[in-house]
């Protein structure tokens, strides 16, 4: 694997700020970060070959997109899931990192959100997770933005007559 880069994901949200029995005092602060690192890795080689035609991503998100410090909200929505990533971050990094048709792999799957955001971007995916319950999620996941992206081109097609 090829390191790339690192992107900063800011949370701008954080609850629990010091350890208990510290607070406004020396003894034994404590500091939890609200950010996370993504580590940027490349197989084999730097760059993803593809068909031009099939990047999908605007200027404006590209703009967006390659500051590597990324203001996203944590998820509200959990879905049974203790630690959801919002849909935001998967769907800048699909859209930064791949083309349309491209599969997306996630070897830690959870509750689906990689396979929600890559099928709403016209990506392939994979999605694997040992829970049994946390496939049930992501399925019903699935299954509602089919719904949502089937209704959307109606109302595209609608909209065109």
């Amino acid at each position: 694997m090829i390191f790339r880069t690192e992107i900063v994901w800011y949370k701008q949200i954080m609850l629990k700020r010091t350890a208990w029995g510290s607070f406004k005092s020396p003894s034994n602060p404590h500091i939890v970060p609200s950010w996370e690192y993504i580590l940027v890795f490349s197989k084999f080689q730097p760059k993803l070959e593809g068909n031009s035609k099939d990047a999908d991503i605007t200027s404006e998100e590209f703009m967006k997109f390659s500051d590597g410090f990324w203001q996203i909200p944590p998820e509200t929505q959990r879905n049974g899931h203790p630690a959801p990533f919002p849909e935001e971050l998967i769907y800048r990094l699909i859209k930064f990192y791949s083309y349309k048709g491209n599969t997306i792999l996630d070897m830690f799957g959870g509750t689906g959100t990689v396979a929600v955001v890559a099928k709403t971007t016209n990506r392939n995916f994979i999605h694997i997770d040992i829970s049994k319950e946390y496939c049930k999620v992501a399925e019903k996941r699935l299954n509602l933005a089919k719904e949502k992206l089937s209704q959307a081109k109606l109302n595209i097609i609608m909209d065109e007559n």
